[in-house]
Parts: structure tokens; C-alpha cells; sequence
């Protein structure tokens, strides 16, 4: 699949916050012996902080990414998709047509 840079930097946002599911995998691990012992608490500890920060950084994409915008071509394929508009710069308006 071949994603623009403006989907891939936002699925990247929100994929990026650490949700309940890692207490899950986190005691299965803990139970099978892959972690030690104090590794629970640690996510315990870091899964609050990323749900509250990630809250954010979610909430202002938008105007994280017209900062970034630039710097983000790196990461884009010369051709990105054959089909859609071209989103190499950053829209004035973001209203949808229903």
C-alpha cells in the first residue's frame, strides 16, 4: 500500500499511543516469563502518560503537520498513489463535501 505522507503522518500519531491492550500483553508476557517482573508496572507507569500526551498530539495533527509538511517529503515516494489528488501542499480549507 502506498500512502501520501499526510495519512501515513497521521495513522502514525494515533497508532502511536500505548493503549489498555499493553497491560494485557504485558501479563501474558510477565506470566510466560519474557519480562521480569518490574516491566508491568513500568507500563503501567508509561501507559497514562502517552493516553494524556497522545490526546494532544492527536488533537492538533493538523497544525503539527503543516509544520512538518516539508520535512515529511523524505519520507513520500516520488509517485505516490496513481489515483487522488496531489496533497503536496498543504490545504487552505479542510471542508468535506456530503
Amino acid at each position: 500500500m502506498v500512502y501520501r505522507k499526510r495519512t501515513s503522518f497521521q495513522t502514525g500519531l494515533i497508532v502511536a499511543q500505548l493503549s489498555e491492550f499493553s497491560l494485557i500483553l504485558g501479563s501474558m508476557a510477565l506470566s510466560l516469563v519474557h519480562i521480569d517482573a518490574p516491566m508491568p508496572g513500568l507500563i503501567t507507569l508509561v501507559e497514562p502518560i502517552t493516553i494524556g500526551v497522545s490526546t494532544y498530539i492527536i488533537l492538533f495533527s493538523h497544525q503539527q503537520y503543516q509544520w512538518l509538511w516539508r520535512w515529511l517529503r523524505l519520507f513520500e515516494r516520488r509517485i505516490p498513489h496513481a489515483g487522488g489528488p496531489d496533497q503536496d501542499e498543504v490545504p487552505d480549507d479542510h471542508t468535506a463535501d456530503i
